[in-house]
């Protein structure tokens, strides 16, 4: 059975290391498809595999911004909040501060390796909630 910590606010708790694994695989899936078309040979797929891309990414930090989630996020029940508030971050923190910089980081073999290592700290906050003061929690 996984350890659990209660949170900087002591009215939430934090989102379990597999529902937050299971997030990140489910928005991983999804967003394969348009990576797929776009290395396609036809210029025309390559195009629509663009455009499925940019709504993706549009879609993700739309949730993001609006609800602290992402799809993968949503559907496992878990949400991205300013640390100690349990307070949405907003467009700023969630996607400026959060989601950009991890993804920055997981493109960096052994700093992304890293950074998802930081996810068995005990606050069980990797190095992109550090930088945006955010931790998940479930819903």
């Amino acid at each position: 059975m996984e350890e659990r910590h209660m949170s900087t606010d002591e009215n939430t708790n934090p989102a379990r290391r597999l529902s937050r694994l299971k997030a990140v695989f489910i928005d991983g899936v999804i967003s394969i498809v348009p990576f797929i078309l776009i290395v396609y040979d036809d210029p025309i797929v390559r195009f629509l595999g663009f455009v499925a891309l940019v709504c993706f990414i549009m879609i993700q930090f739309t949730l993001l911004s609006r609800a602290g989630q992402t799809i993968g996020k949503r559907i496992r029940g878990v949400m991205v909040v300013k640390t100690g508030t349990s307070q949405n971050g907003g467009f700023i923190t969630n996607v400026l501060l959060r989601a950009i910089p991890g993804t920055i980081l997981s493109a960096i073999p052994t700093v992304g390796l890293v950074n998802a290592l930081f996810i068995f700290r005990k606050d069980q906050r990797c190095i992109h909630d550090l930088i945006a003061g955010t931790e998940v929690i479930e819903v």
